[in-house]
């Protein structure tokens, strides 16, 4: 199964992703969707890519160059909590949240998260 988890930076998705024992890809280390979409083509066991993926075109084409049942995990976490997470000012605007018409089994939305006090 094919696993995307996406967010804005420092919403989670890495650590996240350290659920998984199977192949896991960063974006972050990879910095190209077609590396990714081509790894993933090739791949027939469980995979995760765990990476921004704000537009619904290149989670399209992702979910389609994967054969088999694929799960989008959208991980929705506050602006404020990012931003307590970086030196540096995340991006403040809508995610585009996945949809069924991109291709998808199952989406899971997880957040947003409470602030702990």
């Amino acid at each position: 199964m094919l696993t995307l988890i996406c967010g804005w930076s420092r919403a989670g998705k890495t650590t996240y992703s350290k659920r998984y024992s199977c192949l896991v890809i960063h974006f972050d280390n990879v910095l190209s969707y077609d590396k990714v979409r081509s790894v993933v083509s090739r791949e027939r066991g469980d995979i995760v890519v765990d990476g921004i993926y704000d537009d619904p075109k290149r989670r399209k084409e992702l979910r389609s160059a994967y054969k088999g049942k694929a799960t989008c995990i959208y991980i929705d976490t506050p602006y404020a909590v990012r931003r307590q997470r970086t030196q540096f000012p995340p991006l403040d605007r809508m995610f585009n949240e996945p949809t069924y018409d991109e291709g998808w089994d199952d989406i899971i939305r997880i957040g947003p998260e409470e602030k702990k006090e």
